[in-house]
């Protein structure tokens, strides 16, 4: 077992758990693109589980939910008081940009809410 998350990909046992981690670590363009598409969706859309928000940048839910782990340790978004029904119908946090977040491009004059652009890029 490792624990180098969230650096790096975990994983419980060796075998196909170790193989799908070191494939995910190998491709840190999309881990980035992933991580800058979670916050804006964040930022722009109504609250979300996570699951909805991985078929918003069409990423798969397997992939987005430990990145989505990562930003919350990060301080980067998080849990919502609000819970609402996952793809697979259980009860899940809504995820919400962090006070953090929010402050910093509060104070850099960044409206994120009308570029249409950026916003063509997440969904």
């Amino acid at each position: 077992m490792t624990n180098h998350y969230p650096v790096l990909a975990g994983y419980k046992s060796t075998g196909a758990d170790q193989i799908a981690a070191r494939l995910v670590d190998r491709d840190p363009e999309r881990l980035m693109r992933t991580l800058t598409a979670i916050s804006i969706a964040t930022i722009l859309s109504v609250p979300m589980v996570a699951d909805e928000i991985a078929a918003l940048i069409e990423e798969s839910p397997l992939y987005v939910r430990p990145r989505i782990t990562r930003l919350i340790q990060l301080g980067v978004v998080t849990k919502g008081p609000l819970r609402m029904a996952s793809i697979c119908g259980r009860a899940a946090h809504v995820i919400e940009p962090s006070d953090d977040l929010l402050s910093l491009l509060a104070r850099r004059g960044i409206d994120l809410s009308s570029d249409v652009e950026l916003w063509g890029a997440v969904g």
